[in-house]
């Protein structure tokens, strides 16, 4: 989509509008907001192919991200839409399949985190694990939902974990759920890198290096090799003569 002749035309094409401050406001901003808008829309197909939509843009590499602001993106394109999905009035339109694209949503969210690069990626994750809070709690009776919305930010978390201040994540008004799946994963890293520093008994041995041809001593080892390259002498030597005696 953002590669086509069109788009980029229509896009050049907007004329710039400004914030209460004058400063000009990029006109993606209100475009990804407006298909973020869709991905909560009553009909399931056009709100699978606006997700479809809002993915491959921000997650594109065509998307100007030195022109704009990690955070802005996040707040218009992902957090946004994952606030409107805790609402009743939204959810109540097809109760089955918005769970199905609150999960989406979250598993954008959390590409989003681990590609952009954020002033303080902690605000960021902060402001997710409460909107997850409200959606688990909200559909609390479905256990499926819980354990793999659970499982799509621990793999997020895992990759980025070095990143952030786990301190100040644990700290957050999150539930004890969140506070445990921060502290599993924080753990698992440790124990990773631990692992990749302690060296097995079979790598030690490995590394033990093997009795050296010669001696320790530099004479006995001279030694040795003058008398190797003597003998290798005087074969070529015998060799000689008894060649030119035939």
């Amino acid at each position: 989509i953002l590669k086509t002749d069109e788009f980029q035309v229509s896009i050049k094409e907007v004329t710039p509008e400004h914030d209460k401050k004058g400063h000009t406001v990029s006109p993606w901003y209100p475009l990804i907001e407006a298909i973020s808008h869709q991905c909560y829309n009553p009909c399931r197909e056009l709100r699978n192919h606006a997700l479809k939509t809002l993915t491959s843009i921000l997650l594109s590499n065509e998307l100007p991200m030195e022109e704009l602001s990690a955070e802005a993106v996040m707040e218009s394109g992902c957090f946004r839409l994952l606030e409107q999905l805790c609402e009743p009035n939204v959810t109540n339109t097809d109760p089955n399949g918005m769970l199905k694209t609150q999960q989406n949503a979250i598993n954008l969210s959390c590409k989003a985190i681990l590609l952009y690069k954020f002033q303080n990626p902690n605000i960021q994750v902060i402001r997710l694990l409460h909107i997850t809070d409200m959606l688990l709690e909200k559909n609390s009776k479905n256990r499926d939902f819980k354990e793999e919305t659970l499982e799509i930010e621990k793999n997020a978390l895992r990759v980025k974990m070095p990143e952030f201040d786990i301190k100040q994540l644990q700290s957050s008004k999150i539930s004890l759920t969140l506070k445990d799946m921060i502290s599993d994963v924080a753990k698992g890293v440790t124990a990773t890198n631990g692992a990749a520093k302690i060296k097995s008994p079979a790598e030690k041995v490995n590394e033990i290096p093997k009795k050296p041809e010669y001696s320790d001593s530099p004479v006995e080892n001279d030694n040795r090799a003058s008398k190797i390259d003597e003998k290798e002498g005087d074969d070529a030597k015998e060799d000689s003569e008894k060649g030119q005696a035939e």
